[in-house]
């Protein structure tokens, strides 16, 4: 792996159902995020000044134009919805009652 991309944090799937919005500010829903992929994205290349500073915003040379038809785009959404873990509820456990003694 290129140790340019190593310092970067790795966001998990998991989840991701229910967590909203996606994205580094938050814009995007999950079908935004796949159109977005579907199409491609710009690649820019940061400044020389920029190079060096880690919150500057780098495409990673992982992502690829997807381009699927509508039912791959329907089965990727529902693939990532998949990942999330159902919610359990759980009741309290009852206290012992308190004695006098």
């Amino acid at each position: 792996m290129d140790p340019a991309l190593s310092r970067f944090p790795r966001e998990s799937l998991r989840n991701l159902g229910r967590t909203g919005s996606c994205m580094h500010n938050g814009l995007f829903e999950l079908e935004g995020v796949i159109l977005m992929h579907s199409v491609g994205m710009p690649r820019s290349e940061p400044s020389e000044a920029q190079k060096d500073e880690l919150l500057c915003p780098r495409n990673s040379p992982f992502v690829e134009r997807l381009d699927p038809d509508a039912q791959g785009k329907d089965d990727l959404g529902a693939f990532l919805r998949a990942l999330t873990e159902h919610k359990y509820r759980i009741r309290a456990p009852v206290s012992p009652p308190i004695s006098d003694a």
